[in-house]
């Protein structure tokens, strides 16, 4: 499978026993250089969907550096991403 990490894109990648997760999501929120400030929410959000889909009932998110945002500003919009992208009416 092709994941080019386009914004609000995911690929949903079973482990098939390689990892203690069933299943790794990932979530594209585009060129590094280009990342808006809600890139990161509008990117959790999504791979949550994506897990919620999958028949996950848990939800772990690893990150890497955005840009000039600091490690803390990065979680605050993985989890408000989350968050939003599981919200249910």
């Amino acid at each position: 499978a092709r994941f080019g990490g386009k914004a609000g894109s995911t690929l949903v990648v079973p482990t098939l026993g390689s990892a203690p997760a069933k299943r790794v999501v990932l979530a594209g929120v585009g060129p590094a250089e280009r990342i808006a400030g809600d890139a990161v929410a509008r990117g959790v959000g999504a791979a949550a969907r994506a897990a919620r889909a999958a028949g996950a009932r848990t939800l772990a998110i690893a990150s890497t550096s955005v840009g000039p945002a600091s490690a803390a500003d990065v979680a605050e919009e993985a989890i408000v991403g989350a968050l939003l992208g599981l919200y249910r009416y």
